[in-house]
């Protein structure tokens, strides 16, 4: 993804895969979008702006499908558990 931007898979099922983003002070994500399913999101720690809106530990998102990510970044630095669709992963965390 980027020098600033760390994954590390935990599960997958085969229906959907679980991982942690770790996003190093000024890491950002690429726009992408959710149409193949639904996105869960948890904050650990630090903070991470999606859309112009500033999430914090302990705060939860979700992306619905058919929903974008025009801006992913985080100016701190954050750790974030997701859940997403395992048709995803191959573009995420390779084999």
């Amino acid at each position: 993804l980027s020098a600033k931007v760390r994954v590390k898979l935990l599960h997958d099922d085969g229906a959907s895969f679980s991982w942690l983003l770790q996003l190093l002070p000024g890491g950002q994500l690429p726009e992408h979008g959710h149409a193949d399913g639904a996105e869960e999101c948890m904050i650990i720690e630090g903070s991470l702006q999606i859309n112009g809106r500033t999430y914090r530990g302990g705060d939860y998102q979700v992306a619905l499908p058919g929903s974008a990510h025009f801006e992913v970044h985080s100016d701190e630095g954050a750790l974030v558990y997701l859940r997403s669709p395992s048709s995803r992963r191959r573009h995420i965390i390779p084999a």
